[in-house]
């Protein structure tokens, strides 16, 4: 896990000054805070609501903090202009604030494909991984070619069976199945 930020500590405060209100309240001690990190932002919830800071970083992730985490954030960012924020052996340091934590990698999956995969493997990407996941490992124009390739061997194949009254759908249905039972095996 690498997860690395820096926040403005005027705006963590101000997007977080309703939390260390909730948190004061005794019944609330023990609700769990969440820590989304996602490139250019850090999600923040903390008994149902959510708040949003603008940030700088690297690594993605979800980290879960539980007791009454938000009646001390504010003592562990005193005087600093720029918080830094970063997770390390299952602990959250915020400024000079470390607590417990269970981590989530939410990082995309490196997606690996044989060298010059057959049309069928590739098509198959779209129901194995996700968008971003497909864009990390450098798929996309792979992938998006291979779409357009199957759609034309389906136009192709339409016309040849017109006399059948087979539908584009129903035929892209049971290619996307033998595909997906040929190379899902693989």
């Amino acid at each position: 896990m690498s997860i690395n930020y820096l926040v403005d500590n005027q705006e963590l405060k101000d997007a977080t000054r309703i939390f260390t209100k909730l948190g004061k309240v005794r019944k609330n001690y023990f609700s769990e805070t969440v820590f989304d990190f996602s490139k250019d932002k850090i999600e923040i919830t903390f008994n149902g609501v959510t708040a949003e800071v603008k940030a700088q970083g690297t690594g993605k992730g979800r980290v879960r903090i539980k007791s009454g985490f938000m009646r001390y954030l504010n003592s562990g960012v005193k005087d600093q202009e720029e918080i830094k924020i970063w997770v390390e052996d299952n602990f959250i340091h915020i400024g000079s604030l470390a607590l417990e934590c269970d981590w989530d990698d939410i990082s995309p999956k490196m997606i690996e494909l044989s060298m010059d995969p057959p049309l069928g493997e590739v098509l198959l990407l779209r129901s194995q991984y996700t968008d971003d996941e497909i864009i990390a490992s450098g798929f996309k124009p792979v992938l998006d070619q291979a779409e357009e390739d199957f759609s034309s061997i389906i136009e192709k194949a339409i016309k040849a069976l017109q006399p059948l009254h087979i539908s584009r759908e129903n035929l892209s249905s049971f290619l996307m199945s033998q595909a997906k039972s040929k190379y899902s095996a693989q």
